[in-house]
């Protein structure tokens, strides 16, 4: 408990820094605390993410260095779309992953116009499928995350999934693990 407890604090402290007092999202103004993570507004997250470690560790890192520059706060929605502003939509595969994600969600939807279960948010960018009783962790990594939506239409749409978007996907992580 004191471990998590630290962490909270931690992360609430990088917030404060980065938010100039207030957490809350740079993009939108989201302030609920579950649904923020710091961004690398250079994009180098991953090659930092290789140097300090995978997980909580950057709010203990960012705190340590003095609150460098080159963080933001994000809400988990504002920092899928940046993604699909400088990645997603760049690839040569974009359209058919895109078309596959919507037609999954979309069944997961019950074939209706893919929305959160939680906000009713419709934008397909920040929208993901869920497992319910959790293990989506473990079923991304033994399926990959560029084989993830496959998996879902290979095994025939199996019960057990719901669409909500990443603030809420993430945040119900985050609310969990604190």
């Amino acid at each position: 408990m004191e471990a998590k407890r630290n962490r909270f604090n931690a992360k609430m402290k990088a917030f404060r820094a980065y938010s100039e007092g207030e957490p809350r999202c740079v993009t939108c103004g989201d302030t609920e605390v579950s649904h923020l993570s710091l961004d690398h507004i250079h994009n180098d997250g991953r090659d930092h993410r290789k140097m300090i470690g995978k997980g909580r560790r950057i709010y203990h890192w960012v705190s340590k260095h003095g609150f460098p520059e080159g963080f933001q706060v994000l809400c988990h929605n504002c920092n899928r779309l940046k993604y699909y502003m400088t990645v997603a939509s760049n690839s040569e595969s974009a359209e058919y992953r895109m078309a596959l994600k919507i037609e999954v969600l979309s069944e997961y939807a019950g074939g209706t116009n893919p929305e959160c279960a939680i906000c009713k948010n419709q934008d397909i960018r920040v929208l993901t499928v869920d497992h319910i009783g959790g293990g989506g962790s473990a079923h991304r990594r033994d399926y990959g995350r560029s084989n993830f939506y496959m998996w879902f239409k290979k095994n025939g749409f199996p019960n057990g999934y719901r669409v909500l978007c990443f603030n809420h996907n993430l945040g119900l992580k985050c609310t969990n693990g604190v």
